[in-house]
């Protein structure tokens, strides 16, 4: 699929989630299967990048709380928002 995307001229295929980040997007849609959530939440988080996660945040409580405070202690400029529209 993302080789189909990528041929568009205004899109861009990335081969990994680092290479997407060090290009400093305004913001992520992350949308990948419930269990990624969190991994790739927090990468953006670090990032300092704007999110927008597809619920759940994370599988478990233990996860979202270090998602979310994980952003601030890093001084993640961005905001973290779930699907159901709150911010997190």
């Amino acid at each position: 699929r993302g080789t189909y995307h990528a041929a568009d001229p205004n899109s861009r295929l990335f081969d990994a989630y680092e290479g997407l980040l060090a290009e400093k997007p305004d913001s992520v849609n992350v949308s990948s299967e419930n269990a990624r959530h969190a991994p790739l939440v927090q990468m953006a988080a670090e990032a300092g990048v704007n999110i927008l996660c597809e619920k759940p945040l994370a599988t478990n409580a233990a996860d979202a709380q270090r998602i979310v405070c994980g952003g601030r202690a890093c001084g993640a400029g961005g905001e973290i928002h779930g699907a159901c529209g709150g911010l997190v």
